[in-house]
């Protein structure tokens, strides 16, 4: 049974994460970019590239597992019921 929900809602977790994640680069980008002032990303001159390249592969996650995820979770069970 367990199995069964990891690969109901596996898809949507993985968004879910990726959202998440998404959201905690750019707390980091806020508070320490804007607030306190350090180098953070390639905008600010001399920092790192890493922040756009993170950002850009987080938020295309969640933009295709978030959606894709909910409606994965939603068709599963009656895939399931139809089969078994």
């Amino acid at each position: 049974m367990q199995k069964n929900k990891l690969l109901i809602y596996g898809p949507l977790g993985v968004g879910a994460l990726a959202l998440f994640s998404l959201m905690a680069l750019l707390l980091y980008l806020f508070i320490f970019g804007t607030l306190l002032g350090h180098n953070v990303s390639s905008l600010d001159g001399d920092g790192p590239q890493w922040p756009f390249a993170t950002a850009w592969v987080l938020g295309w996650i969640s933009v295709i597992c978030v959606p894709l995820g909910a409606l994965w979770a939603v068709i599963m069970p009656h895939i399931g019921r139809e089969q078994g």
